[in-house]
C-alpha cells in the first residue's frame, strides 16, 4: 500500500509498506489524516485493488473520502450540492476528453506538466528513495510510464495489468511489465495531486 501526502507546493510525504492484513489500511489512513490534518474530502483512494472497500469503510465512519478509477473516461468531478453544469464546464470537460483518453493519461500528463512548470515539487529525498523491498523509486516509476497517442490524437497510458485492445494494436506492454512492478507510489502521487485540485 502506498500513501502520498501533498500540499499546494508539492509532495511532502511518500510511504509504501506491505499490508498483508488489508483491514488495517483505513486505520493507517486515519492516522495520516490526523497527523497531517487532512480533511476527508482531500483523501482519494484508487478504486481498484480494494480501494473502494477501504473508502466505504471510512465513509461508514462519517468520513466522506473520494475514489478514482484510473481506467475510467475523463469526466468532470462530481461536486456536492450541484446537479447541473454550466456550458463552460461542459465545454471544458469535452475538451479534456479530447486531449486525454482516460484518467490515467490525464493524471500522468497533468503531473508531468505541473512538475515541468515548477507548479508541483517532488523533493529529491522522496523522488529517489527506493522501496523497502528494493523495488524502483518514484523517479524510476515515473520515467518509465509511456505517454502514447491514439488515432484521434488523444494521449493515453497503458493499463497497469490488463492488456487492452489498443495495447494489442500498438504492441504495448502493461505498466507492470514495463516498470517491473506495480507503480503504486506513482499512482499515489497522482491521486494526491488530483485530490489537491478537485473542488468539494
Amino acid at each position: 500500500t502506498a500513501w502520498a501526502v501533498g500540499n499546494r507546493t508539492g509532495l511532502v510525504e511518500l510511504m509504501a509498506k506491505k499490508t498483508p492484513d488489508t483491514s488495517k489500511i483505513p486505520g493507517q489512513t486515519m492516522e495520516l489524516m490526523r497527523f497531517w490534518n487532512i480533511a476527508p474530502g482531500d483523501v482519494c483512494f484508487d478504486r481498484g485493488g480494494g480501494g473502494k472497500q477501504h473508502a466505504d469503510a471510512l465513509r461508514a465512519m462519517g468520513m466522506n473520502v473520494r475514489t478514482v478509477a484510473f481506467g475510467e473516461t475523463v469526466a468532470p468531478e462530481l461536486k456536492r450540492g450541484s446537479m447541473t453544469s454550466t456550458y463552460g464546464e461542459k465545454l471544458d470537460a469535452r475538451e479534456e476528453g479530447y486531449v486525454w483518453k482516460n484518467r490515467r493519461a490525464e493524471m500522468t500528463g497533468e503531473l508531468a506538466l505541473l512538475v515541468a512548470a515548477g507548479g508541483f515539487g517532488l523533493p529529491a529525498k522522496l523522488l529517489n528513495r527506493r522501496r523497502d523491498d528494493g523495488g524502483p523509486s518514484l523517479r524510476d516509476q515515473l520515467v518509465k510510464i509511456p505517454r502514447l497517442m491514439d488515432d484521434n490524437g488523444r494521449y493515453w497510458v497503458p493499463s497497469k495489468g490488463v492488456v487492452t485492445d489498443e495495447m494489442k494494436r500498438q504492441n504495448v506492454k502493461t505498466l507492470i511489465d514495463i516498470i517491473g512492478c506495480s507503480p503504486d507510489e506513482a499512482d499515489a502521487v497522482m491521486e494526491a495531486l488530483d485530490a489537491r485540485k478537485c473542488e468539494r
